[in-house]
């Protein structure tokens, strides 16, 4: 076969490729729309959790990029406009999502989630705080910052990785997926600016609403809460009434 036919070829297969992730798309979004309208129809106190990957819950609408066709999670891209009325939300819940999509779609995300929140509606975001992470670059980490860059260089890294915080940080800015971490000042300043209100932080699986507690999966996806108490920030705002 000369090389003018497989280049034919090759650009029919990805044609192809494209138009059937096309459909895929086209179909997931079909199955959202009912998931969705189905829900609102449903619960009284209504809650999406954005980026749910294998969570799943009765109370909360759970929504992911990769949602499949089979399974409950519900398929949303957080950086496009949200499938939902205004005003039709109370909670907007997000674990470790956030620093996954570029910092001009999370602004865009966080618009879209007040948007959607009914006056009065709660957001609580958790994702890792790139304070607490700059901080595990001294001469000398105190116990817990030993402890977290042995743990992610051990689990998450090469063998024969030195044992070194700069590994840690680059490993952050560079793996998971991740496009943009936050410190808490730039989060607040993002909230406030998608027009939310009382922006307060907490520990880990902790509110001051018991609809908001006990909410993250993050430390048994990574096998370590300890692990992700230290690493994560929890923000918390509201919708003004």
């Amino acid at each position: 076969m000369n090389l003018r036919k497989l280049l034919l070829r090759s650009h029919l297969y990805a044609g192809l490729e494209s138009e059937l992730q096309r459909i895929h798309i086209l179909l997931l979004k079909m199955k959202a729309q009912i998931a969705i309208r189905r829900y609102l129809n449903n619960h009284a106190t209504r809650k999406l959790q954005i980026g749910a990957g294998p969570s799943q819950s009765e109370e909360w609408l759970t929504t992911d990029l990769l949602a499949k066709l089979r399974r409950k999670t519900v398929y949303l891209d957080a950086t496009k406009p949200f499938p939902f009325p205004d005003a039709s939300l109370d909670y907007v819940f997000s674990e470790h999502m956030i620093e996954h999509i570029p910092f001009l779609d999370a602004c865009h995300m966080l618009r879209e989630c007040h948007r959607v929140l009914k006056p009065g509606g709660g957001i609580r975001l958790a994702t890792p705080d790139l304070a607490q992470l700059l901080a595990l670059h001294v001469e000398a980490p105190n116990i817990e910052q030993s402890a977290y860059i042995a743990w992610t260089i051990t689990n998450f890294l090469p063998k024969q990785t030195p044992v070194r915080s700069i590994h840690v940080l680059n490993n952050q800015f560079r793996n998971y997926g991740h496009q943009f971490l936050f410190d808490e000042p730039c989060l607040r300043e993002v909230l406030s600016n998608a027009g939310f209100v009382s922006i307060q932080r907490f520990a880990v699986g902790h509110s001051n609403d018991t609809n908001l507690c006990n909410l993250e999966k993050h430390g048994i996806n990574i096998s370590n809460e300890a692990m992700n108490v230290f690493e994560t920030m929890v923000l918390e705002a509201l919708k003004p009434a």
